[in-house]
């Protein structure tokens, strides 16, 4: 089997009223990727497309502009982005022959900017638009080598890039306000147990994937995910960073246009509300329980947490708290103590073969 460096799922999903905007924004997305590619001549890379429920049009347009550089992973019924971005991996290592030091989730509305060596105020935006100022660079030519740098490192599990909307950096251990001047974001920022930023581009270490039998938690149907992120690097003794000098633009809920057939469905088909008091991620897949998790004994023996709440003195959102981690449980270093808390992991945060069998997800390669 061969090796590369980075596998990288270019996910997208559904066509638009406005289609061609929504082609032409995918193909700048592959533009800025290759050129970090060029960047990184050091490093081997594949590059692939998770396309769910997209057109022919669509496929075809991509495919026209830049052939075999990559290859697109179509699925013609609905997954979540997390389901098909695990199937998409998988199903390259096989198709490919090849095995990755890490496999990096791309999302839709994800866009480099242009090349730049200054530090500077920039300003942010959460998903409530609320805007901050930090002090940073927009614009490093160099993430995919620095990326590939440190997963080969094995030290890290989960490898967050920053993004300038939508980034959920209330929840990164500092509360709601005071995040922006307690972190450097020119440099790396190891996040503690229980907290996250928004899950929009992420290197998965191969290790994650070896263990657990894919690289992302994939319980969770409209959103949720992030909660599981830093207990499942914890429990690899793997840290969960958020990458230094590594803004990338966001288009936030790029693909969330209602006419993209099943984007905006909870996982039993009922439009998804966000009215004030109802929880958009209330549902779990394959009849997974958000309580069965919070009473599980050899979680809470074992410390592992889950939407903890002020644990990790985070304002509890409309999840609520949920399962507080011990903190006795895990070393200065954020590493899970105890070796048991992977099997609890495992088997409350991901599938598996009775939930969903990867090898049977009908999957077209172009």
């Amino acid at each position: 089997m061969e090796k590369k460096d980075l596998l990288v799922v270019f996910n997208i999903f559904g066509h638009h009223s406005q289609e061609q905007i929504q082609i032409d924004s995918y193909k700048a997305s592959l533009r800025g990727i290759f050129k970090q590619i060029e960047n990184a001549p050091q490093y081997t890379f594949r590059v692939t497309v998770s396309a769910c429920l997209v057109s022919d049009e669509c496929v075809d347009e991509l495919k026209s502009e830049f052939k075999d550089n990559i290859h697109i992973f179509r699925y013609i019924d609905r997954y979540t982005c997390q389901v098909a971005t695990n199937s998409t991996i998988l199903k390259a290592i096989k198709h490919f022959d090849e095995e990755y030091e890490g496999y990096l989730y791309f999302s839709s509305g994800i866009y480099f900017a242009e090349d730049s060596e200054q530090v500077t105020n920039i300003t942010i935006a959460s998903e409530q638009n609320a805007k901050t100022q930090i002090t940073t660079r927009i614009g490093n030519p160099k993430i995919f080598s620095n990326i590939v740098e440190k997963l080969k490192t094995e030290k890290y599990g989960i490898i967050q890039l920053q993004v300038n909307q939508d980034h959920g950096y209330h929840f990164l251990g500092h509360g709601p306000d005071d995040w922006a001047s307690k972190i450097d974001f020119q440099d790396d920022y190891v996040i503690p147990p229980g907290n996250h930023a928004n899950f929009h581009i992420a290197a998965i270490h191969r290790s994650l994937k070896d263990y657990y039998r894919k690289p992302i938690s994939d319980i969770h149907g409209f959103c949720g995910m992030e909660s599981t992120l830093s207990y499942c690097c914890a429990a690899l003794r793997k840290q969960y960073i958020l990458m230094g000098d590594s803004v990338v633009i966001h288009k936030q809920k790029f693909d969330n246009d209602h006419s993209a057939p099943g984007r905006m469905l909870n996982v039993s088909g009922v439009p998804i509300v966000f009215s004030q008091g109802r929880d958009p991620c209330s549902s779990l897949l394959w009849g997974r329980c958000k309580t069965e998790i919070a009473n599980d004994e050899q979680a809470q023996r074992t410390g592992m947490g889950y939407y903890p709440g002020m644990a990790a003195n985070n304002v509890p959102d409309w999840n609520g708290t949920i399962l507080t981690h011990n903190k006795q449980k895990y070393d200065h270093e954020y590493l899970s103590t105890d070796p048991e808390m992977k099997e609890a992991v495992k088997r409350l945060f991901f599938s598996n073969a009775e939930d969903i069998h990867y090898d049977f997800l009908y999957t077209i390669i172009y």
